[in-house]
């Protein structure tokens, strides 16, 4: 039972990380953008998180197999059952995030992904109020960084975009109105500010 504990610690878990990682590698070759971009376009930093993943596994399976090897590795170590469900639950709560990105939006989606990491690697001991505080705190910086620096379409959640498209309506006034019957294409007489 010893032996089959180690061998799912030690390769099974790193093997599904690897798979997960070329499947990523794979789907994230297939976003395409709808603007000419230059040279580094919305694929290549999942690509790069592909390929840190796969390196970072590499490091972890060498640096296993090494102190394996050396002579005073006491055999009849527990295995530590708690990092390896931690490890899957981080593997569920990632899975559920991908799933609900594009439903809920980012700031929902993102929003609960912070809160289940924050759980899981707190150990379920991190106060609500503080947890909450530093999700948002997360979220804000990650959406400064993608949505605002790098101008990354992030999708955003049926709530907030009905609350943006009224404070849209709201600010931009009577002057943003629809062009009025009689005018425009539509009837065939230029309206305002139509070229012709």
């Amino acid at each position: 039972m010893q032996f089959l504990a180690s061998l799912l610690a030690r390769a099974l878990v790193p093997l599904g990380l690897a798979v997960f990682a070329v499947i990523y590698f794979d789907q994230a070759g297939k976003i395409r953008s709808l603007y000419n971009i230059g040279p580094v376009g919305p694929s290549d930093y999942p690509k790069l998180l592909a390929v840190a993943l796969g390196l970072a596994l590499v490091a972890v399976v060498v640096t296993d197999a090494s102190s394996r090897r050396r002579k005073d590795e006491v055999r009849t170590a527990p295995v530590d059952w708690g990092g390896l469900a931690a490890a899957g639950l981080v593997i569920v709560a990632s899975a559920l995030y991908v799933a609900l990105f594009r439903t809920t939006g980012f700031l929902i989606s993102t929003g609960l992904y912070a809160l289940a990491l924050l759980a899981i690697f707190s150990r379920l001991t991190l106060r609500p109020v503080r947890a909450i505080v530093q999700a948002a705190v997360l979220v804000g910086l990650v959406y400064f960084l993608f949505g605002v620096l790098f101008d990354v379409r992030l999708p955003e959640s049926p709530s907030v975009d009905a609350l943006l498209s009224r404070i849209e309506a709201l600010v931009s006034g009577p002057d943003a109105a629809p062009p009025a019957a009689g005018t425009g294409a539509a009837s065939g007489t230029p309206a305002k500010g139509d070229a012709r």
